[in-house]
């Protein structure tokens, strides 16, 4: 035979279970809430952005504007603008130490759990060495050179998100293969311009440029959905890596 409480017994535990379960419930929305991504733009500020709010937190101003963010094994990359030099960055204040210079002009950087790309003005695609910056070609997209286009980091899965007209028209979501080189379409952004991509908890964010906003990416269809608009700063994406897999 079950026992039987009193009412006022009965009642007391219904609502600490009904309590535990709403402090379970905002603890795991708190602990989901805020995405973070290292971020470098056009005015040579690094420092963090919190993807959910588009709130920007400058760290450090850049002595060389980088046009791409990777990170592999714990340390954030990135090259210099018009330039083939990669450096390591301090993500505590933006510091740079340089790699090594490829032979050539990077046109954009990025990377994926297993190594760091980059593109060439050709649009053929090369993983770079994060010891001395040297390149090694894979092969072509196929791809004619964008008006611009940003690189993702964070995932298995390399994306690229060109521009192929100038102004905001014709923003879409590609996949490269990184053992090929060839790229995908997936479909369009419908957005003006995608300078950076970033993978955080699963999830694919892009910073637009027109208006200076955060989205997230469908990696099935290429749609792009608003998330915040950027305050804190009025510079550019140019480059996003996921904090959580940068070392503390």
């Amino acid at each position: 035979m079950k026992p039987k409480y009193p009412t006022a017994v009965r009642t007391a535990v219904r609502l600490g279970l009904a309590v535990l379960f709403a402090i379970t419930v905002l603890v795991t929305h708190a602990a989901r809430a805020d995405e973070f991504a290292y971020e470098a733009n056009s005015d040579s500020q690094f420092g963090f952005i919190d993807l959910s709010t588009g709130v920007f937190t400058q760290l450090g101003t850049l002595p060389v504007t980088l046009d791409g963010l990777a990170v592999y094994q714990g340390e954030i990359y990135g090259y210099g603008a018009g330039s083939g030099t990669l450096y390591q960055v301090d993500p505590t204040n933006g510091k740079l130490t340089m790699i090594g210079t490829a032979p050539f002009n990077y046109r954009g950087i990025g990377s994926t759990t297993k190594g760091i790309y980059g593109f060439d003005q050709d649009m053929v695609l090369y993983s770079i060495d994060p010891k001395t910056g040297a390149p090694k070609k894979i092969g072509a997209t196929g791809l004619s050179n964008p008006s611009g286009f940003g690189v993702s980091s964070g995932q298995k899965v390399l994306y690229i998100t060109p521009t192929f007209s100038a102004g905001c028209s014709g923003t879409y979501l590609y996949s490269v293969s990184t053992s090929s080189g060839k790229s995908k379409k997936i479909g369009s952004t419908s957005v003006c311009g995608i300078g950076a991509l970033a993978f955080e908890d699963g999830v694919l964010y892009g910073g637009v440029f027109s208006p200076t906003a955060v989205y997230t990416l469908n990696t099935r269809t290429g749609v792009a959905s608003p998330v915040a608009d950027v305050t804190g700063t009025t510079g550019y994406f140019y480059g996003l890596v996921p904090t959580a897999q940068v070392a503390p």
